[in-house]
């Protein structure tokens, strides 16, 4: 086989795995933490699941890491000690 072949394979596999990587965890967050956060759940799983028919999911996917994740992932922190116990 040739380098640039399997060059080209490695890098769709490496940007198909981020693609997952990415919807998987967009998927597990609270729909709640992503209203908080100004952010649409469905519209972010849509765009990085594009990554897996075309490339630009891969960007997708590198924005919501870079980005998205971020904001969510403190919303949901804020969620979750909204829920803890005043003592």
């Amino acid at each position: 086989m040739n380098v640039l072949v399997v060059g080209s394979l490695l890098a769709f596999c490496a940007a198909a795995a981020a693609d997952i990587w990415g919807i998987v965890d967009a998927t597990r967050r609270p729909t709640q933490a992503w209203k908080r956060a100004g952010q649409n759940k469905v519209v972010w799983i849509v765009l990085q699941a594009a990554g897996l028919v075309v490339w630009i999911g891969l960007i997708m996917t590198v924005i919501y890491f870079l980005a998205i994740r971020p904001s969510v992932k403190r919303a949901e922190s804020a969620l979750a000690s909204d829920f803890q116990p005043k003592g």
